[in-house]
């Protein structure tokens, strides 16, 4: 076991030393390009932008139904297996499936609470 855990810190030591050296760095050669970009990085954010609120009230509420009809069916799938493996199993297995079941619960929990957070603030900013 030792043995394992010092060649996989070698392997990630080699490794971190070969991302180091990796460095590359793309930088004006002349002061006169250094300003050129300057300017032309301030002439771009001077420009005025439109951000089309419909179209990403859209696209973020077809996100969260996706994300969301995922996440519902996962949750589905799983307590249904979940249930049907407490029916038919013996003592010991009913513990360590309840066991499993307030993991699922917490989990099922945090989905609902965040796509609830999700909503609730998309329809608060979007009347802002």
């Amino acid at each position: 076991m030792k043995n394992k855990v010092i060649k996989i810190a070698m392997i990630f030591s080699v490794l971190f030393m070969i991302n180091i050296n990796n460095f590359v760095a793309f930088a004006a050669t002349t002061i006169d390009e250094v300003i050129t970009d300057g300017d032309s990085f301030i002439r771009d954010g001077s420009k005025s932008q439109v951000i089309n609120m419909e179209g990403l009230k859209d696209f973020s509420g077809d996100v969260y139904n996706l994300v969301f009809a995922i996440g519902l069916v996962i949750a589905v799938i799983v307590g249904s297996v979940l249930g049907i493996k407490f029916m038919i199993s013996s003592i010991e297995e009913k513990a360590k499936i309840k066991e499993i079941l307030i993991v699922y619960g917490m989990g099922c929990a945090v989905l609902f609470g965040a796509f609830t957070i999700w909503k609730v603030t998309i329809e608060i900013l979007g009347n802002v």
